[in-house]
């Protein structure tokens, strides 16, 4: 099977996913409903008889890469259903790693990965996406409930409470909530479905930079975590230089050049080295398994070492 066409069941052929849009924190009032935010790959699951076909944001066929997750969708109680879903790695403390599914899809070891469902968009026949949010979250509960899954998995939510529940969230280490309309249909493109994602402010040691177009400008910082006389590489900073401030680190990373590279565990392949004496403070959401940042952003300077001064913050990016 190639595309998501069922030519002798009513299933739509392709169904145009809805998306989220970002915000700083989710919303309260009891009409909206939060899930817990997972960090993976939307997939859409179709399911019609005996046929699976699992689909990628990008319209992507991934149905033999998950044989275990096909044949759990098999077994629901449902002759024909469209299924909205986030592909991930849960990790043994219940939190999803992005850099294990990735792993896992690369070494082609996805035995352990799982399908988050959160919304159901046909049933039987029946085009549920006119249908209000709540009324779809229940239809799910019991279509994944009839059968004891390991690897499609209902993902709940709360009623109101957002801000509390998005706190709760970001303190157990979790990516972030997403919040929806609960009285809306399932409509296509950014709407009523937000997300707000937990960020994370750490203070770290510059050991090496990357020029961008020319020597006369900055790409990103390549930074790290001073353990004892050790410093462990956590990854790289791209975004968040305003140009005064992107301009000033760079004369002042020049000023700290070194020819070997200050990281004594992984190494990253590029970059011009520096003595680690220059602290920045960067806000990122996650951390993937070795411990490197994911989506840092860069928020200023940290009294470096050699001169009192600091550096503009800044948000525009790159």
């Amino acid at each position: 099977m190639k595309t998501a066409k069922f030519a002798s069941s009513p299933l739509p052929n392709r169904v145009p996913i809805k998306l989220t849009r970002l915000v700083p924190q989710p919303p309260d009032g009891q009409e909206w409903l939060h899930e817990i935010k997972h960090d993976g790959y939307r997939m859409l699951a179709y399911l019609d008889d005996d046929q699976v076909i699992l689909e990628t944001r990008n319209k992507h066929n991934w149905t033999e890469r998950f044989p275990d997750i096909v044949r759990e969708l098999k077994s629901l109680k449902a002759k024909q259903a469209i299924l909205d879903c986030e592909l991930c790695a849960l990790l043994p403390d219940g939190i999803t790693s992005f850099h294990e599914l990735q792993s896992a899809l690369a070494t082609k070891q996805t035995g352990p990965l799982v399908l988050f469902a959160f919304d159901l968009l046909f049933l039987n026949g029946e085009d549920l996406r006119p249908f209000p949010l709540i009324e779809r979250k229940q239809r799910l509960k019991k279509v994944l409930g009839a059968t004891k899954q390991k690897r499609v998995i209902y993902v709940d939510f709360i009623v109101g409470g957002g801000p509390a529940f998005f706190r709760m969230c970001c303190e157990a280490g979790l990516e972030g909530v997403v919040s929806k309309r609960a009285d809306r249909p399932y409509s296509e493109g950014l709407s009523d479905w937000i997300k707000a994602k937990c960020n994370i402010e750490e203070t770290l040691f510059v050991g090496g930079f990357v020029y961008g177009s020319s020597k006369r400008s900055l790409r990103e910082l390549l930074v790290g975590r001073k353990k004892a006389q050790r410093l462990d590489y956590a990854g790289r900073v791209g975004f968040g230089f305003t140009v005064e401030a992107a301009r000033s680190l760079l004369q002042m990373l020049e000023a700290f050049r070194q020819p070997k590279c200050p990281f004594d565990d992984k190494k990253p392949r590029d970059g011009q080295w520096v003595r680690p004496e220059l602290h920045v403070e960067v806000r990122y959401s996650t951390q993937s398994k070795p411990g490197q940042l994911r989506h840092a952003v860069f928020r200023g300077t940290a009294k470096p070492s050699w001169d009192q001064r600091s550096l503009p913050t800044g948000t525009t990016r790159r």
